[in-house]
């Protein structure tokens, strides 16, 4: 048991390091290639964070665990949404881009509808899942074209290919935090659960899901952090000029 609680605490450091370097990876991305970075955390950050959710479920369905599948996709919506935002505009209020309030956030709404239509009846079969596919595949495309009518095809210098080197690099180190640290957390925290002799289900909507919400939640602060600091340092040099 103690052991498992340790695994639990080193998992989150590796979450919150992880995070911090993804962000910076992913900011240096959009600024290097001239996209938007509500595309970056569309694309790039929310689909990187999620592979948690997609190993954990996908493991769990191999197990026939669906009870955990499902709980573990229906509570990280949860988390992502009441948690993770909210957390984060406690940190830096957060601004909505009227751009996304018309496209992204509609298209939200309309995949969780569609989930709750494909489970009146209590079941998802193969062909719903390959609906599913389909329709994550269009938005991906969606979101790929939206990006590229930002793109700025300027030539680049030896420091911008420096900066890109540097930014995948933060990429990839901080996307092996962030998985390596929600497969700690979470089998850690389903460890414990089972010990205390809790439902499959419950496990799935509580522990498994803020446990692989982790990622985001970590992203989420951590880009927040960042955004608060570079809004101090702007007003300081405001206030000098003044």
């Amino acid at each position: 048991m103690l052991i498992q609680i340790l695994l639990f605490i080193v998992g989150i450091a590796v979450l919150y390091a992880g995070g911090m370097m993804f962000i910076r990876g992913s900011s240096d991305t959009a600024r290097i290639f001239s996209i938007r970075p509500i595309m970056i955390g569309v694309v790039v950050v929310a689909f990187a964070t999620s592979a948690p959710e997609f190993f954990v479920s996908v493991l769990a369905t191999v197990k026939k665990s669906q009870s955990l599948a499902v709980g573990n996709i229906i509570g990280s919506c949860i988390c992502n949404i009441g948690m993770v935002l909210g957390i984060s505009a406690i940190i830096k209020p957060v601004k909505v881009e009227s751009l996304m309030l018309r496209r992204e956030i509609p298209i939200l709404l309309i995949v969780t509808f569609l989930l709750f239509v494909l489970s009146l009846d209590f079941f998802i079969s193969r062909a719903e899942s390959c609906f599913l596919l389909i329709c994550c595949a269009a938005f991906i495309i969606y979101c790929v074209k939206s990006a590229k009518k930002n793109h700025d095809d300027m030539g680049q210098s030896a420091d911008d290919k420096k900066s890109k080197a540097l930014a995948f690099i933060f990429l990839i180190l901080g996307l092996t935090g962030l998985l390596g640290g929600a497969y700690i957390v979470v089998n850690s925290a389903v460890v414990l659960a089972r010990c205390l002799g809790i439902n499959e289900l419950i496990i799935g909507l509580t522990i498994v899901a803020i446990g692989t919400s982790l990622p985001e939640l970590f992203a989420s602060v951590s880009a927040a952090k960042t955004g608060r600091r570079r809004y101090k340092c702007r007003k300081r040099c405001r206030q000098q000029y003044i």
